[in-house]
């Protein structure tokens, strides 16, 4: 795979999970008793499964928030999804700048 595509995939994996924690799906109240544990890796499967379908060319089929952030306040999701594309960006350009060129 070349380092353009490793680069597109890894922009497309972004901006779907941008849009899927900007869709507005996010309205739920603060409960300080909600363990926030289930929902960062309720994310994480959401969000790798998006990345897969970007990588396949099919649009993202995760939609919404995951009923395991039900509580969980605005602020740690922002978080959670800023550190999941941080990881998912840096390794597909990790992986991107180790490939070989390829020749013509």
């Amino acid at each position: 795979m070349s380092r353009k595509t490793v680069l597109y995939v890894a922009i497309t994996a972004a901006a779907a999970t941008a849009a899927f924690f900007g869709g507005g799906a996010i309205s739920q109240s603060l409960n300080d008793d909600t363990s926030t544990g289930g929902c960062k890796a309720a994310l994480q499967r959401d969000f790798e499964a998006n990345q897969a379908d970007a990588r396949a060319g099919r649009d993202p089929q995760n939609e919404g928030t995951p009923s395991e952030c039900a509580g969980v306040d605005n602020a740690t999701l922002e978080r959670y999804a800023g550190e999941l594309i941080e990881k998912g960006l840096g390794e597909s350009l990790e992986d991107a700048w180790s490939s070989p060129t390829p020749t013509p």
